[in-house]
């Protein structure tokens, strides 16, 4: 199996940074000051102990502080990285949403065309039914007063009819 190790760049503010240099800065400043007090102390008497150890401990102090000023140029130099990974991500994301947006603006435009479309549609076809409503009541009272007329006059025909079949059915009259 492979195995990735991660490492989490814990990211820090400019602040942090300069606020942590200058810091570094002045005991760095005052570690070389020590130094070069020691020193001269340190090669005129190699033999004298305290000399030997404040000139060793100062140069440690110089070292660690350089250290810890390398330190810091490595946490720098790896967030300003992880910031450009970042933002280049973040640059990314961007333009996937810029041309998402882009499509969904469309979309929107394209809906809002239609939904002007389906209220004409629907205007057009209300005016259709409207229509076609008002011609078949205008039919309605046409078939109805044309059925009034055919039983009006079918009435009267009948009524001649049963008439003369009276007249067939009665006996003639006798004179």
């Amino acid at each position: 199996m492979f195995s990735i190790i991660v490492y989490m760049v814990k990211l820090y503010t400019p602040e942090y940074y300069k606020s942590h240099l200058q810091k570094l800065d002045t005991d760095y400043l005052k570690a070389i000051n020590d130094v070069k007090t020691s020193q001269p102390y340190y090669k005129t008497f190699p033999n004298n102990n305290q000399h030997s150890v404040n000139y060793s401990t100062n140069v440690n102090n110089s070292n660690s502080i350089s250290d810890k000023l390398l330190l810091l140029k490595s946490n720098l130099s790896s967030n300003i990285s992880t910031q450009g990974v970042d933002l280049d991500k973040t640059i990314q994301n961007y333009n996937v949403l810029k041309d998402e947006n882009k499509l969904l603006k469309n979309k929107m435009d394209q809906l809002k065309n239609e939904k002007g479309g389906a209220k004409g549609f629907y205007n057009d076809n209300e005016e259709k039914y409207n229509y076609i409503r008002i011609t078949l009541f205008i039919y309605f009272i046409i078939t109805i007063l044309l059925f009034y007329y055919i039983i009006k006059n079918e009435k009267e025909n009948i009524i001649r009819i049963f008439d003369n079949i009276k007249l067939k059915i009665t006996p003639p009259k006798n004179e």
